[in-house]
């Protein structure tokens, strides 16, 4: 049962766990794309350089002037080669000290006025193609999808840049010679559209970005087509300054571009790393959280399992005590009321009176009863009627009848309600009958050892009206002229007979098998002279002498009430 409940537990701290293991890759993969993102920017810092200087050279290499630009560049390269940091010292050659890095390549003036420019620099160019393709390889694996747009602009802008570079070291070298040799047109041709392709790339990625409508554009774009036709311009050495500065102005602004990307990226990832260190760490609360609750979630349920299991167990106990006491209140209650009438009542339905066209009524008493009262105990009456009453009790179980009530040393019993038994009513009233008389013959008074004792038995057949009467203490009475004539057969029967009216005859006479002599007319009170006769036996017993009928009552057997017994 425990493991069930821990099964819970158990699916809440496993999907914590997975939960924090995403959130840990996660602020791994900011972290790496933060540090791949670092070492794109330093490359990138250092590639700028190197275009500059390269560009201030040819410059400087075709007009002869501005020497001291070309100085600063090289000042510049020389200084951020020297705070090359450790992650970018495998860009220099083996063996290569970073103030003699393409030394050989800083010269004065050319020695050749036709010289070729792309061939002349080719150190540089062959180095700065290999930065970019470190910078391609240093960003990308770690990236998220939340800069994949603006490093996809930054890829692009550095590119351009170098596609502009070049291009414009060939547009210079074309102002000055007014030609182009067919390996440099051609040079120039890949380099000039592979700028365009990449800017207008950017742009699409990132619509504020404007180089096309420049007027610096427009200047490139005029020498651009110059070089396409690849013949001598008018006014080309004149031109060459107004060309330097615009292609200068537009790879100063791509740089600012390219430095504001560097900034917003920096400025995204940083966040994300915020965003993966505040989920990692809710995560490691969350699980720390779990796994110190668990335990005490565990042993509660377990105690509560505990308790329940006691309760239930109790409650078993208590229902089983309580099955036995209504199983003992449902007996007693259907001693009290018929089991008909005690269904009805269960189901909080009222019981109406009832009427029966024929039932059969007996009545006995003690003959002498008030004599043997007034010369006994209380005690002593109540066990006699005691033991006599169980003895009833018992022989009337074998047969379809009723016990009304006993009130002092009168015993009333009906066939035939609420029941109905068609005419086996007086049959079962007259055999139970027999049974008594015979049951009670040598009934010796338990605490008169010399004295026996006697019924009188008086039975009716007839219509009566049956209902429960009362809601305290409620009982089925019966009500009609037919009780009033049992009882005046009993109250004038004789001792140890039984005393019948005529139409209890009547019916007994159709059942067939009983003994019955006349008695004759008798005066009854209420009723006048009746004609009744005397039951005297039947047909089952003719074979029996008087020998072998075996009374029920045993001498030695004297029953106690139930409330002396708990006493």
């Amino acid at each position: 049962m425990l493991i069930v409940l821990l099964i819970p537990i158990a699916s809440v701290v496993m999907q914590n766990m997975i939960l924090l293991q995403q959130h840990v890759k996660s602020y791994s993969e900011t972290v790496l794309a933060n540090e791949e993102m670092e070492l794109t920017i330093n490359i990138t810092r250092l590639l700028n350089v190197i275009q500059n200087e390269r560009m201030s050279l040819v410059f400087y290499m075709l007009t002869g002037k501005n020497r001291s630009q070309v100085e600063r560049a090289i000042q510049n390269t020389n200084d951020a080669l020297s705070h090359l940091g450790e992650d970018l010292n495998y860009l220099l050659p083996a063996g290569t000290a970073n103030q003699t890095l393409i030394a050989d390549m800083r010269i004065n003036t050319p020695e050749n006025e036709s010289f070729t420019g792309l061939e002349y620099f080719e150190p540089y160019n062959a180095l700065n193609r290999y930065v970019i393709n470190e910078i391609v390889r240093s960003t990308g694996t770690s990236i998220s999808s939340t800069v994949w747009r603006q490093f996809v602009v930054y890829k692009n802008l550095i590119e351009a840049i170098e596609s502009i570079n070049i291009a414009a070291i060939l547009v210079l070298q074309f102002m000055r010679n007014g030609y182009l040799g067919l390996t440099d047109y051609a040079q120039f041709i890949r380099r000039d559209a592979a700028a365009l392709d990449y800017i207008t790339s950017a742009q699409n990625f990132m619509t504020s970005l404007n180089i096309i409508s420049r007027a610096e554009f427009k200047v490139m774009q005029y020498w651009r087509s110059q070089v396409l036709i690849n013949m001598s311009a008018a006014y080309r050495k004149e031109g060459l300054m107004e060309y330097y500065v615009s292609v200068t102005t537009i790879l100063n602004n791509l740089q600012m571009v390219q430095d504001q990307i560097q900034s917003d990226v920096r400025e995204t990832i940083l966040e994300e790393i915020h965003s993966a260190r505040k989920h990692q760490s809710i995560s490691i609360a969350l699980v720390v959280v779990i796994f110190i609750i668990s335990p005490i979630l565990v042993l509660m349920i377990r105690v509560a399992t505990s308790t329940i299991q006691n309760y239930s167990t109790k409650l078993m106990a208590r229902t089983m005590e309580l099955r036995m006491e209504k199983g003992k209140s449902d007996r007693l209650l259907y001693q009290m009321l018929p089991p008909a009438v005690v269904k009805q009542l269960k189901q909080q339905r009222q019981v109406p009176a009832e009427t029966f066209d024929a039932v059969t009524i007996f009545f006995s008493d003690i003959v002498g009863f008030t004599d043997i009262s007034a010369s006994s105990s209380a005690m002593e009456v109540v066990i006699m009627l005691n033991t006599l009453y169980r003895l009833f009790d018992s022989i009337i179980l074998k047969y379809d009848v009723y016990k009304v009530e006993t009130i002092g040393d009168a015993y009333m019993v009906v066939s035939g309600l609420p029941q109905r038994n068609g005419n086996r009513h007086a049959g079962e009233i007259a055999m139970m009958s027999l049974d008594l008389v015979c049951g009670i013959s040598g009934f010796t008074i338990p605490h008169m050892k010399n004295r026996t004792l006697e019924i009188r038995v008086g039975i009716n057949t007839g219509p009566c009206v049956a209902g429960v009467v009362g809601t305290t203490m409620p009982r089925y009475c019966l009500f009609g002229d037919t009780i009033n004539t049992a009882s005046r057969m009993e109250s004038t029967g004789e001792p140890m007979k039984i005393h019948i009216s005529e139409s209890t005859k009547e019916v007994l006479d159709k059942l067939g098998g009983f003994k019955i002599i006349l008695r004759g007319t008798v005066d009854v009170k209420g009723k006048g002279t009746m004609q009744t006769f005397w039951l005297t036996g039947h047909s089952l017993y003719e074979h029996l002498t008087p020998d072998m009928l075996i009374p029920m009552y045993k001498q030695n057997v004297v029953t106690e009430p139930d409330f002396l017994q708990i006493i």
